[in-house]
């Protein structure tokens, strides 16, 4: 109780620490571009409301946009996250990883 996570339900545990996973279905009429990154950066928001620990389906934005986002709401929006994979098709590619706790 009181915690920044309480009353969420993320979504596995995996050595003692939980993960959240999120996935996505656009339907939203914009360009490929703007699905793409908007459905990244809503599955990110969703993600980090439930675990600083989060998997992202792959939504083809690329690995370095990907980070800047992140890198953006770590730095600049002060939000605790820790670790970032995004699940492609060969499986999970880690993106982001907090250096220290």
């Amino acid at each position: 109780m009181g915690t920044p996570y309480w009353n969420k339900c993320p979504d596995f545990l995996v050595d003692g620490v939980w993960y959240e996973h999120e996935g996505y279905d656009t339907k939203k009429d914009l360009s490929e571009w703007q699905k793409k990154s908007d459905t990244y950066c809503n599955m990110v928001g969703r993600g980090i409301k439930q675990s600083n620990r989060i998997i992202v389906e792959d939504t083809g934005v690329g690995q370095r946009w990907a980070r800047r986002i992140i890198y953006n709401r770590v730095h600049r929006e002060k939000q605790d996250i820790r670790e970032v994979y995004i699940r492609t098709a060969e499986g999970l590619e880690l993106i982001y990883k907090k250096e220290t706790d």
